[in-house]
C-alpha cells in the first residue's frame, strides 16, 4: 500500500469518525449551562435577587 493510500485511508477514517464532535458539542453545551447557572444563583444573579425579594415579602406580609 502506497503512502498516499495510506494517507487518503486515514483522513477518510478521521472525517467519518463523530465521536469527537459529540465530546466537544456536549462540552460546549455544559460550558453554556455551567454559566448560565452561575449568572442566575451567583451573587448579585437577577433571579435570585427577585426570589429572595418575594420570598421576604411574603414573611413579612404574615407576620
Amino acid at each position: 500500500m502506497s503512502i498516499y493510500s495510506k494517507i487518503k485511508l486515514n483522513l477518510k477514517k478521521f472525517r467519518d469518525d463523530q465521536y469527537g464532535v459529540t465530546v466537544i458539542e456536549y462540552a460546549v453545551i455544559a460550558v453554556a449551562i455551567a454559566t448560565l447557572v452561575t449568572y442566575i444563583f451567583g451573587p448579585g444573579g437577577s433571579l435570585m435577587g427577585v426570589l429572595v425579594d418575594a420570598i421576604n415579602t411574603m414573611f413579612e406580609s404574615t407576620s
